[in-house]
């Protein structure tokens, strides 16, 4: 944004002219000559509005830039404490009761099983309703610790261990 500013400051001080004068000195036998010269650029329509114009851009552009970089920030941080949230409900459903009651369901079926009084396909369907409910309790533990480590990169700096 700095370097946008001082250029357009460069080309508006660059549509001003230089004066160039010169002074010279001859002695040539006995003759002594002295003179005085000034040079002045007399632009009819060069202004330097052309670069001046193209600075400005830039330094909108860069302006902008900045604007949508700060935008980007802040929305990754937003993005990141939701998903945090949302995955540690996740968890914490699987935690206050999910996981007892599939283990509990398991437990039940393999009773019967041994008992004699439930089938095989009974204690099998049990078996893999306790293993998915353990599937998807670490899938959402996984996407927990990603959200967290995600939350904290957003945000620069650990914020929650």
């Amino acid at each position: 944004m700095k370097v946008a500013e001082d250029s357009v400051t460069l080309e508006k001080g660059n549509r001003a002219r230089d004066v160039n004068g010169d002074v010279d000195y001859t002695h040539t036998g006995p003759d002594n000559t002295f003179g005085v010269g000034m040079a002045i650029d007399l632009p009819i329509h060069d202004r330097n509005q052309g670069n001046i114009a193209h600075a400005e851009i830039a330094l909108r552009q860069a302006s902008e830039s900045e604007q949508a970089t700060r935008f980007t920030a802040v929305t990754d941080v937003v993005n990141a404490f939701a998903s945090y949230q949302t995955n540690a409900k996740v968890v914490g459903l699987y935690q206050s009761g999910y996981l007892d009651q599939a283990k509990q369901s398991l437990d039940i079926a393999t009773y019967v099983y041994q008992r004699g009084a439930g089938s095989l396909l009974d204690l099998l369907d049990a078996e893999r309703t306790y293993r998915a409910t353990e599937l998807g309790y670490r899938q959402a533990l996984a996407a927990y610790m990603t959200s967290l480590r995600q939350l904290n990169s957003a945000v620069g700096k650990q914020v929650i261990p």
